[in-house]
C-alpha cells in the first residue's frame, strides 16, 4: 500500500521511529498504521492505538492478533 511505503517510512524514521520505540497512535482506526509501526519497532518496542470507535478498536485487535503482534495494544 502506498501510504505505508518509503515516503511514510522516511517521515517516521526522521521522527525517531526505531526498534524498541514506544509509540501512541491517536485515532488508530482499524489499526493498519499501528500494526505497521508495531512491526517496525519490533518485539522490544510497543504501540498503543487509541480510537473512540469500539468497532474500530475490535478490528485493530483482530488485525494485530492475526499478524502475531504481541507488542500492539488497542483501547
Amino acid at each position: 500500500h502506498d501510504v505505508y511505503g518509503p515516503g511514510s517510512r522516511s517521515v517516521l524514521d526522521a521522527a525517531g521511529l526505531r526498534a524498541g520505540a514506544r509509540v501512541a497512535v491517536f485515532g488508530c482506526g482499524s489499526g493498519n498504521v499501528s500494526c505497521w509501526i508495531a512491526s517496525a519497532v519490533g518485539p522490544s518496542g510497543s504501540v498503543l492505538g487509541l480510537d473512540v470507535s469500539p468497532e474500530q478498536v475490535a478490528q485493530a485487535r483482530r488485525q494485530a492478533a492475526d499478524r502475531g503482534l504481541a507488542n500492539a495494544e488497542f483501547v
